[in-house]
């Protein structure tokens, strides 16, 4: 089991009410072998995630979980992202409630590859360079520091 524990701030550019979507970018040494008649195996990062809003409004939520599998590459050294939503308005059991979304909120993460998986057929071991988050901006920073943060 290979993890890291990351933290993200959500930013004052956030739009309210958009979704999110995590990604992690990461890369082999070399060409993978373990999917079928010798092809490139899939890899498997999964996210353990708690979010709360900040300025003592909330306690953080319990932990959900998601995961993205994706092909390895048949070219060594490939810059690959795997992305999946992590946020929805009707989230799933694997996704945190957009709506409770907004600046300075703190969203914890515990990214993750279990390679006993079954879904997971990556027969080395990959380079995890960096898991961030996308989201959807306004272009601006909010008028205040804390709530009401539009006013």
């Amino acid at each position: 089991m290979n993890e890291v524990h990351l933290e993200y701030h959500v930013m004052h550019d956030y739009c309210l009410g958009t979704d999110i979507f995590i990604h992690a970018h990461w890369s082999q040494i070399v060409v993978d072998t373990g999917g079928p008649a010798g092809a490139p195996g899939n890899c498997k990062w999964s996210f353990e995630v708690s979010y709360a809003k900040g300025h003592n409004q909330a306690a953080f939520i319990a932990p959900v979980s998601t995961s993205v599998t994706q092909t390895a590459s048949a070219i060594q050294y490939r810059h690959m992202l795997a992305e999946v939503q992590l946020s929805a308005s009707a989230p799933s059991a694997s996704q945190i409630d957009t709506d409770d979304l907004e600046p300075d909120g703190l969203i914890l993460c515990r990214c993750f590859r279990d390679p006993t998986d079954l879904a997971d057929t990556l027969n080395q071991v990959p380079f995890l360079h960096y898991v961030d988050i996308h989201y959807q901006t306004t272009s601006m920073g909010t008028k205040q520091k804390a709530p009401n943060f539009y006013v």
